[in-house]
């Protein structure tokens, strides 16, 4: 690849890049969606044929089926309750036109008795998407920590974001 060629295609994503980011966003909304549902299927629908899910640092599914059948597993063992809310944080880094890297925490609450918040807890995530057929696929999800991204704070609470 010639020097101009990678200029150009950097030129290329950054023009595109809020609303490749925007589309990200729209798979990751889906993904917790699909997941507060209890949608095991649709969840899995939402990776690359060829993804692998990697948790504690065991790769413990490849590829749809696998996903699927464990997304079944973690759904019954943790699911979303109905009163939690989830305030996340997103740092997306575009690789190229059809790669990216998010890395993900969210903020897990709850009304607690007298109306106030109760935190229940954090999590942290690097998520690895592609962009196959004109859509955004996750290819890789890694379980992390705070030392990969800030959790939100009171702040990004107070201004709604995401």
């Amino acid at each position: 690849m010639t020097p101009n060629a990678i200029t150009d295609m950097e030129t290329s994503v950054l023009e595109n890049e809020e609303s490749e980011k925007s589309a990200i966003r729209v798979c990751l909304d889906q993904f917790y969606a699909a997941y507060s549902r209890g949608d095991a299927r649709s969840v899995a629908s939402l990776y690359h044929p060829n993804a692998n899910l990697v948790i504690q640092g065991r790769e413990v599914a490849v590829g749809h089926t696998a996903i699927e059948r464990e997304y079944v597993r973690l759904i019954a063992l943790d699911p979303v309750r109905s009163d939690t809310k989830v305030t996340q944080a997103l740092r997306i880094h575009l690789v190229s036109a059809d790669l990216a890297v998010v890395d993900a925490a969210a903020l897990l609450t709850k009304l607690g008795d007298g109306g106030k918040e109760e935190k229940l807890g954090d999590a942290f995530f690097t998520i690895v998407v592609v962009k196959d057929g004109g859509r955004w696929l996750l290819a890789a999800l890694r379980g992390a920590s705070d030392a990969n991204i800030a959790p939100p704070d009171a702040r990004q609470l107070d201004e709604g974001g995401s």
